[in-house]
């Protein structure tokens, strides 16, 4: 049997093949700009690599043409073969502690989320009901990413605004990243070799979010009701005076989600850089010294710094600090410049050690108080793995 996992956006959807006998993972693509012009397919399976430009006007379209791909490919020769379809899904209308079967019941709680800018739900929402069209007798499940979070003491889920907002409206943390902070934790668990640990995982990619972890179990973390909240980020602002919203709206003629619009896709490094998003630009801008890469580059290093240095107080000390996502493994630098500014908290890396190729394996020098590790995750495979729980069942 075979399963397919799915992460949808509103002009995207990336998703992966997997042996449910041997979690093989057999193909993995993305087709990119749905709606929009100049589309393309990109899909790896068996070392080799496919991409062709598309143009597909729906979601529809673009899951009637992954199914055709790996039908030619003979990857997927029936729907027989499908036990289930698994859906990334960032959160529901009130908090999921496991995956679940996708039925009208939850479309509707999605679909009361549709306004709220911040959230990809509308993406969600159309890849779903694309997938459920193909494969009409194909079981959907929801894998929440904001799961790992069911353990937040109340205190640091709670916001401290009208009570009755969360009462009535479910207004609380509810945390992003959870997949990838899971397994982190699951596998800096076995790096340290004990139960009792204290941890800040810091999961570094287009988005951004910290979690500190006391013996297996998150107790914060930095994304709250939506992704917006929280450390700078790509394309995101993070943490802003909710009080500039009203400002803006007043100052330029906007609605309010025309606003939320521009903090999470005009924001962050982009916003502050004004000429990318990407840090690997940010970092290279910054040593030719482009006064606004500086800026960027600098208040982006400060804003995690200060959620590890807020953590650390929280957990009375840290036993390691783990880095993953795309920037978190990849950019060397970045790390180097955050572990410096947290030399004052017993944090020293071995320069030598902080590389792309060594992973699961401690970056630290002899003398620092806190491990250092990179963890590497495969998003699709979490998926997977979250689903088999609950198809295990």
């Amino acid at each position: 049997m075979k399963v397919i996992t799915v992460e949808s956006a509103y002009h995207s959807i990336t998703f992966s093949l997997f042996s449910t006998i041997d979690d093989v993972c057999l193909a993995t693509g993305k087709i990119d700009r749905i709606g929009l012009l100049n589309g393309f397919l990109t899909l790896s399976y068996q070392d080799e690599n496919v991409k062709e430009d598309v143009n597909y006007e729906t979601h529809l379209d673009a899951v009637k043409g992954i199914l055709e791909l790996l039908q030619s490919l003979n990857l997927l020769t029936s729907f027989q073969e499908l036990q289930a379809i698994g859906h990334k899904i960032l959160r529901g209308t009130h908090f999921y502690e496991e995956p679940i079967i996708i039925d009208d019941s939850f479309l509707n709680e999605l679909e009361e989320l549709k306004d709220l800018r911040s959230l990809p739900v509308m993406g969600e929402l159309l890849g779903i009901k694309a997938f459920q069209e193909v494969f009409p007798e194909v079981s959907s499940i929801a894998v929440f990413d904001s799961s790992f979070y069911k353990d937040l003491p109340e205190e640091n889920y709670l916001y401290a605004v009208p009570y009755h907002w969360y009462h009535d409206f479910g207004v609380r943390k509810y945390g992003y990243h959870g997949l990838s902070h899971s397994y982190v934790n699951s596998q800096m668990k076995s790096l340290l070799g004990k139960e009792e640990y204290r941890l800040i995982s810091c999961h570094l990619g287009e988005s951004v979010s910290i979690s500190a972890v006391k013996d297996g179990k998150c107790i914060d973390t930095s994304m709250g009701f939506s992704p917006l909240s929280g450390a700078i980020m790509s394309y995101r602002s993070g943490d802003i005076d909710s009080s500039i919203i009203p400002y803006i709206m007043q100052k330029e003629g906007k609605s309010a989600s025309e606003v939320i619009v521009d903090l999470n896709h005009n924001s962050g490094l982009l916003g502050l850089s004004e000429f990318s998003s990407e840090i690997e630009d940010i970092l290279h801008q910054s040593m030719e010294a482009n006064e606004k890469a500086v800026l960027a580059k600098n208040k982006y290093i400060r804003s995690i710094v200060n959620y590890i240095s807020n953590y650390y107080v929280l957990l009375n000390g840290i036993d390691a600090i783990a880095f993953t996502g795309e920037i978190g493994e990849k950019s060397v630098s970045l790390r180097r410049e955050i572990c410096e500014k947290l030399s004052c908290l017993g944090v020293k890396m071995n320069l030598d050690k902080n590389s792309d190729s060594l992973v699961c394996a401690p970056i630290q020098s002899e003398d620092s108080d806190v491990d250092i590790y990179i963890i590497p995750h495969d998003r699709h495979l979490l998926i997977w793995k979250a689903m088999k729980d609950l198809l295990n069942r």
